[in-house]
């Protein structure tokens, strides 16, 4: 009977270390499929961060397309001032002399051709701008899309670390 008892004991305890291994060997499965999309994830990642690598200089461009937008859209309101002064007036404010028809037609010719290449530039500028922010808000859901990715290799270097940890808690009890 005790011979069977131990042989009983013994058949268990090779049944357990057999469950130990199978569970070991799942888990290392496990982790090497992690490592494998955790690997994956990070070319994802890279791939990511180089698309977006023009983001400071595409924003800078467009602050300064900002600027000169602004610039120009003095300079269109001051040449239309200009226009309007030759319309309405018939004397120089500063020192009173007549102005000629002639003088005011040239001047208000010369203004009008400004306000129309000045006109053109703003709207070439203003199609360069909107591409920009086109590109910035590639660059916004790109960067969102890399939040994803980091947040899904936290999730599996975390599982991977639970899996060793795991095995070593199952190595240390088949080893009792």
């Amino acid at each position: 009977m005790q011979q069977n008892y131990i042989k009983q004991l013994e058949q268990e305890q090779q049944k357990r270390n057999e469950d130990v291994q199978l569970q070991i060997h799942q888990a290392t499965q496990q982790i090497q499929q992690l490592s494998e999309t955790s690997e994956q994830l990070s070319k994802t990642l890279q791939e990511l961060k180089e698309s977006v690598a023009d983001e400071q200089s595409s924003s800078a461009k467009r602050t300064e397309l900002g600027g000169l937008l602004k610039s120009l859209s003095t300079r269109i309101k001051n040449a239309k001032d200009q226009i309007l002064f030759y319309e309405e007036h018939d004397n120089c404010p500063t020192c009173t002399q007549t102005l000629t028809g002639e003088l005011k037609e040239s001047a208000i010719v010369k203004h009008t051709h400004k306000v129309e290449e000045i006109s053109d530039a703003i709207n070439t500028l203003n199609e360069r701008i909107e591409a920009l922010e086109e590109r910035l808000d590639e660059i916004s859901v790109i960067k969102s899309r890399m939040a994803e990715v980091q947040s899904d290799m936290v999730t599996v270097n975390t599982t991977i670390i639970s899996n060793q940890n795991y095995i070593k808690k199952l190595q240390e009890e088949s080893a009792r």
